[in-house]
């Protein structure tokens, strides 16, 4: 395009300027021949020779173009006059006409005379000029032409040679850039440019192959490290939750029977030791709760709750829990609450009391004597979300700056001596400022060396829009042993597959004037909620024939407009089945073996929040606050030796010796069901029904104190499960000593001969 654009301009310039240069050697050539005869003529005249002035004027002779010669005289007023031509017969008039642009193109030349006064003027006819002209424009145009044709079969061959492998080029590198690392480049066999650059892009493609095939196995390696660390971290908190549920267990045990000692006659010496045991189950409970805590928030298994809750109660469970105990005549811990923050908020009141509890905890833990104040204050609004700050100042002993800033690193103290007077994990603030994180908040400390510290919370929550709202934990105000709520005319169904089971829920919640009504199985609990009696809450267990405890949940929320509340009771406590509780539709969750006093508690406060118009509970006194069940220690199973503890019947049964009677028979009959059942399953080599039959009794097992063949059921049900690989062989042997344990219970609980499964010793299994 650009020859063409040249030789385009070139044919328009070109001939004009041709044709100027034309004209102007033509007036050159004129003018040198009107020299010439002006020579002739004025050595004619000088010579006064007339012939040798016609012999001049007629050898003049030109090009073919060449129209006159003449000697024309100018008088004094400047007046021409045609002396002499040649042709002679050319008009004089056309000859002295010709200098004013007329048909002729003309040179003058001065003749140079002692006694003339004129000049010479040659002339040539324009239209031959023009012709010649024309002709020399034609010669140009055929010329550009010509070269116009010849530039466009080059560009057309220049295309063909390098344009398009250039642009074959060009469309695989974009090709190559947009990730088609397959594209094909064809590269010549010669050393041009163009195959230098297409081995260059080719090389390019290989070393892109390459990254790409590396990087999809760094992928892979990443994806396989990712997913074994999440496995991993799942392994350690389910590990951990299990871990921490088997030492709560020997520790509330060691909580119950430390409470029951404390109850009767003991000497000043028994009752400090007791006392001082007390406290140390209490510490050593609250250690644990505090690893499990750090582990799940390590892994990043804590999920938070939101839900409306009351400040004043939330401050006011913080202030029970931080002063119970306190032992501190010279130190005043004071709690209080700005009046312009809303009184209903949205939020995990569970984690919020938590962190409030530790914030408090640990000034009070490091201050002897004078202020521990707790303040809450709303320092910022936004439409409906308030920016809320929790300070807790101290006068305590303080911290230098480097401690301070180790201070929420894992298993840190202030004081790391063996010596140190202060106890703990050193999990405490850590746990607390991670669970700050977690609310998308921030937790900052300022402290002084024997001057106090001050730790200060900001957190956004949202304003609750609801009236009624309630704080649900386990922290609150402790109530006495033996409490029990006055719920006349709550109906409450207990869905549970185990007759033991059911007598003891049935015995128990009619001990608080609530209506029972028992459901066999999941499809019963669905038929009774939707056309027995109006049911206020539901106590679903898990697993059960025909339908689960989940499925029937679903069925309940999908099809009754007004559900009931339903809480799920299972021997499984781990965090994926509080959530597999949760997402089936239900509202709380109940840990197998059932504490009396918190499915008391539960009651209580579901019938509260529920509103039921039929149910009036008194709750002026509640629950302990344990939240597993306290059970006493087993000695074995071996000869001579009972398998349950006859103590845990006797709280169970609330003291109550008809109920006791009536709870050993339901046992007794569970076992000798269950022994037989397992037999079947063993017979038929059933590991599922087998699995499902440990499961039942497991719970069983555990109200009555049976704890060791409570975890026997529990090993036998894992090893069942369909992901486990154990030989039916082992499966066969551990059936049969479970059928053996569970025979020599009913024996036991019958007050009959033991007989063989008696003299049995108790299995061991590593």
């Amino acid at each position: 395009m650009a020859i063409a654009s040249v030789l385009g301009v070139m044919g328009v310039v070109y001939p004009a300027r041709q044709a100027e240069l034309f004209r102007d050697s033509a007036a050159l050539r004129l003018s040198d021949l009107a020299r010439a005869t002006a020579l002739g003529v004025e050595f004619a005249l000088e010579a006064d020779d007339l012939g040798l002035l016609a012999r001049t004027m007629a050898s003049i002779r030109s090009s073919q173009d060449f129209a006159f010669v003449a000697l024309i005289q100018i008088g004094e007023a400047g007046e021409e006059q045609v002396l002499a031509s040649n042709p002679s017969d050319i008009d004089p008039a056309s000859i002295l006409d010709a200098s004013d642009g007329s048909m002729y193109v003309v040179s003058d030349a001065i003749v140079s005379s002692t006694d003339f006064d004129g000049v010479v003027r040659v002339g040539a006819l324009g239209a031959d000029v023009d012709a010649e002209v024309a002709q020399l424009r034609r010669v140009a145009f055929r010329l550009v032409f010509f070269l116009l044709l010849v530039s466009l079969t080059l560009s057309a061959w220049v295309a063909r040679a390098v344009s398009r492998p250039i642009v074959a080029l060009t469309s695989a590198a974009e090709r190559l850039a947009d990730g088609d690392y397959d594209v094909p480049i064809a590269v010549p066999n010669d050393r041009s440019e163009i195959g230098d650059l297409s081995r260059s892009l080719a090389g390019l493609q290989g070393a892109l192959t390459d990254a790409r095939q590396r990087m999809a196995r760094y992928v892979d390696g990443v994806v396989e490290a990712k997913e074994a660390a999440e496995a991993a971290a799942r392994a350690k908190t389910f590990f951990v939750a299990n871990v921490s549920h088997e030492l709560r267990t020997p520790i509330n045990a060691v909580l119950g029977l430390t409470h029951l000692c404390l109850q009767g006659d003991l000497s000043e010496r028994q009752r400090d030791y007791l006392t001082k045991v007390d406290v140390a189950s209490r510490n050593l409970a609250s250690l644990v709760d505090d690893v499990l805590d750090f582990s799940k928030l390590e892994s990043g298994a804590v999920e938070l709750e939101r839900g409306p809750f009351r400040v004043s109660e939330l401050v006011s469970q913080v202030e029970t829990v931080v002063k119970s105990g306190l032992d501190k005549p010279a130190l005043r811990v004071e709690f209080t609450v700005d009046r312009q923050l809303p009184e209903t908020l949205m939020g995990d009141a569970l984690r919020l009391q938590q962190i409030l509890v530790n914030l408090a905890g640990n000034a009070v833990k490091f201050t002897d004597r004078g202020l521990v104040r707790v303040h809450l204050q709303e320092e910022s609004r936004s439409g409906s979300s308030v920016r809320v700050q929790m300070s807790v100042v101290d006068t305590g002993i303080g911290m230098d700056p480097a401690t301070v800033r180790s201070l929420f690193r894992p298993f840190k103290q202030a004081d790391p001596s063996t010596t140190r007077k202060f106890g703990g994990t050193g999990l405490g603030l850590v746990i607390t400022k991670r669970l700050v994180e977690a609310m998308e908040g921030t937790l900052t400390v300022t402290s002084e060396l024997g001057s106090g510290s001050t730790f200060v919370a900001n957190l956004v929550l949202q304003v609750a829009d609801g009236a009624a709202v309630r704080v649900s934990n386990s922290a609150g105000q402790p109530h006495s042993d033996g409490w029990v709520p006055k719920l006349s005319g709550l109906r409450v169904l207990v869905a549970e597959d185990n007759p033991f089971n059911q007598l003891v829920a049935r015995e128990l919640i009619e001990s608080t004037g609530a209506h029972v009504t028992v459901a066999e199985d999941g499809i019963s609990a669905v038929e009774a909620v939707l056309h027995g009696d109006a049911i206020d809450i539901v106590l679903m267990d898990v697993q059960m024939p025909r339908l689960d405890g989940h499925g029937a949940a679903r069925q309940i929320r999908d099809l009754v407009a007004e559900a009931p509340v339903m809480i799920a009771m299972t021997a499984n406590v781990t965090a994926a089945d509080r959530r597999l509780a949760r997402e089936s539709g239900m509202h709380d969750f109940l840990a197998k073996p059932v504490d009396p006093a918190a499915l008391f508690e539960t009651l209580s406060r579901w019938s509260e929040s529920h509103g039921s118009s039929r149910a009036t509970s008194s709750t002026d006194a509640g629950p302990p606050g344990q939240s597993d069940p306290v059970v006493d220690p087993i000695a074995g199973g071996q000869e001579g030796q009972p398998l349950f503890d006859p103590a845990a019947l006797d709280r169970l049964a609330g003291g109550d010796p008809d109920r006791v009677v009536r709870f050993r028979s339901s046992v007794m009959d569970s076992a000798r069901e269950t022994a037989q059942a397992l037999a079947r399953g063993r017979t038929i080599r059933d590991r599922g029904e087998i699995g499902r039959i440990a499961h039942r009794f497991k719970a069983v097992a555990g109200t009555v104190g049976a704890m060791l063949l409570s975890q026997e059921c529990e090993e036998l049900e894992v090893m069942c499960s369909d992901d486990s690989d154990v030989s039916w062989g082992v499966i066969d042997a551990r059936c049969q000593d479970l059928i053996d344990q569970v025979e020599l219970l009913a024996h036991q609980l019958g007050g009959e001969p033991a007989g063989r499964a008696a003299s049995l010793p108790r299995p061991t299994h590593g």
